[in-house]
């Protein structure tokens, strides 16, 4: 017997034929299929968490960047929008007080309790807007007459010092170069106002001048306030 007829035995034998082959080859093919996606989906299955974390924690982080400049951005807009100011004199409760920001002053002095019956309003500006840090200070009325007078004194002592620095001529004393400072005296009526000193003696008024010749009313009206004894 052949080697080959040995060989053909044998598959009988063994009852494998060549439709058996064929299947036995195709269902090595799909088991390999079925290992080859199985591989597949068990590296996927690794793979893709760990690019799911990356990007949830990118996520994450972003948010809390996010939360953090809109934390912050909120207290900029708090303190922008709150005031402190110091409010004193003639207001109910004196004192600090927190307003939101662009109030006026009117509401500065409602927060303090309002004026009191001393107060003087005319002193404030109610619808000033008031800065952080600012102190009101309400006058009273009685502080704000003094003022006044103050002031009203200050000009009559002015007044009265710049007339008292207008020197008068003394007409007892005068040499004839300051005689004839007066308005309407010449060299010719300071030299008879010297003779009539030297006469008669001193002038007792200033009134007595008319007695000296070229000196009448109308002169006399010119000089008398720039003239003593």
């Amino acid at each position: 017997m052949s080697f080959l007829d040995e060989v053909n035995s044998l598959k009988q034998k063994a009852g494998i034929s060549k439709p058996n082959l064929a299947l036995v080859v195709g269902i090595g093919i799909l088991a390999l299929g079925v290992l080859v996606f199985g591989a597949f989906q068990l590296w996927t299955a690794f793979s893709v968490p760990d690019a799911a974390f990356i990007q949830e924690e990118t996520v994450q982080g972003e948010s809390q960047d996010q939360v953090e400049q809109q934390s912050s951005e909120t207290r900029s807009e708090t303190n922008k929008s709150t005031i402190y100011v110091h409010i004193t004199g003639e207001v109910v409760s004196p004192g600090m007080y927190q307003l939101p920001g662009g109030s006026r002053v009117s509401q500065a002095i409602d927060a303090a309790g309002g004026l009191t019956e001393a107060a003087d309003d005319r002193s404030i500006n109610l619808a000033r807007e008031l800065s952080d840090g600012e102190q009101i200070i309400v006058t009273s009325k009685q502080m704000q007459t003094d003022l006044e007078n103050q002031g009203s004194n200050s000009t009559t002592s002015n007044d009265q010092s710049f007339s008292s620095s207008i020197q008068k001529v003394n007409i007892n004393t005068a040499t004839k170069e300051e005689l004839m400072t007066l308005d309407g005296v010449g060299e010719a009526t300071a030299e008879k106002i010297i003779a009539y000193r030297q006469e008669h003696g001193s002038f007792s008024s200033i009134e007595e001048i008319k007695e000296v010749s070229g000196i009448g009313d109308k002169k006399y009206e010119a000089i008398k306030e720039s003239i003593t004894v």
